[in-house]
């Protein structure tokens, strides 16, 4: 082991997600206990592991959650994650920017009269800023104050058009496009009429945009060119992709006849890896998996494939157990 810590404070604090940027400095998001609720944290530490700057986001008297974290070629750090209002089970997704020395430069919330939660993150080549997850409110506004007024999407000259502004049932995903300076360029939902819940997105070297999850929606909606045009259980993985107006060129269910779920995605070498749980005895498999039986209950996977080859079957490979 070349490093560890611990990072907290006297109560009950937690890091949900890391990034490492090009020049080695380390960034960190989670939450901490702030006056008895939890409030969203970001730390940066330089390459000898000093710490740069530790931030806390305060908001209202509920729980926050800071759930993934990016840096970009300037130092600016971006945080997303779920802003709760103390005493109604509504929240608000939201991203922030913060600055080199850890100020907070801006805060844009994505929410509704409903849950909503951000779980994914990206930045491409030209800055453009990704981020992803799931809501239930019927209509998302996009502001700068949490149930404030709505900076509607669409509206800057630059932007292009909303794609789907069409809430579908249950929890639907989301996706939503910024500029670097967080104004909104485009927003949309995706889903059928059950629950979806997006969990991750991923950009390749092309600039498409892939989210994944899992989906309890039998008519969720897939491409003439899906791997599985149908769900074989109870709840399978989807990935989808999207063009940078956020318009979706490909989609598709992956998974067995069990429970199927996907937590992660990232791109790499021209390839999109997902990983997850399957609770799928015929859980697709590459002829040459690690491990090609489910050995618990559940047991968690790993599957890739070139970016440019997801409407043929993708390789994946059996991980240990996870019961």
């Amino acid at each position: 082991m070349d490093y560890s810590t611990y990072l907290g404070d006297k109560v009950v604090d937690e890091a949900r997600d890391v990034y490492v940027d090009d020049s080695g400095y380390i960034y960190v998001t989670g939450s901490t206990h702030v006056n008895g609720s939890k409030d969203v944290f970001v730390t940066k530490f330089n390459v000898t592991r000093e710490v740069i700057y530790h931030t806390i986001l305060t908001d209202t008297s509920g729980d926050d959650w800071g759930h993934r974290i990016v840096a970009d070629g300037d130092g600016y750090a971006y945080v997303v994650g779920e802003i709760n209002h103390d005493g109604l089970k509504v929240a608000d997704a939201f991203i922030s920017k913060i600055d080199p020395s850890g100020k907070e430069v801006k805060r844009v919330y994505i929410g509704g009269s409903g849950y909503d939660v951000a779980k994914g993150l990206a930045i491409d080549y030209e800055g453009n800023i990704y981020v992803s997850g799931y809501t239930i409110s019927t209509v998302l506004n996009v502001s700068e104050l949490a149930g404030g007024t709505a900076i509607v999407p669409g509206t800057n000259p630059n932007a292009t058009p909303l794609t789907d502004w069409t809430y579908h049932g249950g929890y639907d995903a989301f996706l939503a496009r910024f500029d670097q300076d967080l104004n909104p360029v485009n927003l949309r939902y995706f889903g059928g009429s059950w629950d979806d819940y997006c969990q991750g997105i991923a950009i390749d070297y092309a600039g498409n945009i892939y989210i994944t999850g899992y989906t309890y929606s039998d008519d969720f909606p897939v491409t003439f060119d899906a791997i599985s045009g149908d769900k074989r259980g109870t709840t399978d993985i989807f990935l989808s992709r999207f063009t940078p107006d956020l318009n979706c060129d490909y989609s598709t269910y992956l998974g067995g006849s069990g429970p199927d779920f996907c937590y992660s995605i990232i791109s790499r070498d021209s390839r999109i890896y997902l990983a997850g749980k399957t609770n799928s005895s015929d859980f697709p498999l590459a002829p040459n998996a690690y491990q090609k039986i489910r050995n618990g209950s559940s047991d968690g996977f790993i599957m890739y494939s070139m970016t440019t080859q997801w409407n043929t079957q993708p390789t994946s490979v059996g991980a240990e157990t996870t019961q």
